[in-house]
């Protein structure tokens, strides 16, 4: 009878701990609280420059938060280069379009301590996709800390597949980053 009512217990137990996880996944990365770009420098778009980031980017800009814009893309030579070339928006004036390196979240806040040395940036709103705000606000604070960044997370119309595939990349990414150094310059 005591051993029914410890495993009772324990599953009981279990199960709680395994609801609060779930709560905690969603509220970090599907409810993230938004980022204001208030009066930015800079806006960045980092991760691949979809459709919807790169269009709320252009919104901020036409809203004059910011005086010009670095969008993160892939190197010469890689897979998403067609996507990366079929991008108008690298063309136009006050757009600057690079390839972190390392090609990581934390390529792209090194990349971004870089452009600020160069371009007295000092307010950045980052633009990226919502499950993804919550380890980005993480990184750039890490390794990119004398930078005010603002962290805005786009809707990208993910499925039940996505979000489940997202909570569980995105906390085993949340764990490597904080396990591992900063991206650096001699990478």
């Amino acid at each position: 009878m005591a051993l029914r009512r410890r495993a009772s217990a324990a599953i009981k137990t279990c199960a709680a701990l395994a609801i609060i996880f779930l709560i905690t996944e969603v509220v970090v990365f599907a409810l993230p609280s938004p980022g204001d770009p208030g009066d930015a420098d800079l806006i960045y778009v980092i991760g691949p420059p979809t459709p919807q980031r790169i269009s709320v980017a252009q919104q901020l800009i036409a809203d004059e938060k910011a005086r010009g814009l670095l969008v993160s893309v892939s190197p010469p030579g890689s897979h998403d280069e067609a996507m990366a070339s079929k991008m108008q928006i690298c063309s136009q004036q006050s757009v600057t379009c690079e390839s972190p390196r390392p090609l990581t979240t934390k390529g792209e806040a090194l990349m971004l301590e870089d452009y600020a040395r160069t371009h007295e940036v000092h307010k950045v709103a980052v633009i990226t996709f919502t499950p993804h705000v919550a380890r980005t606000r993480y990184i750039f604070a890490r390794c990119a800390p004398d930078i005010d960044v603002q962290v805005i997370g786009v809707d990208e119309h993910l499925s039940i597949g996505d979000w489940a595939y997202q909570f569980a990349y995105q906390t085993t990414a949340f764990a490597k980053a904080a396990a591992t150094p900063c991206a650096s310059d001699d990478e």
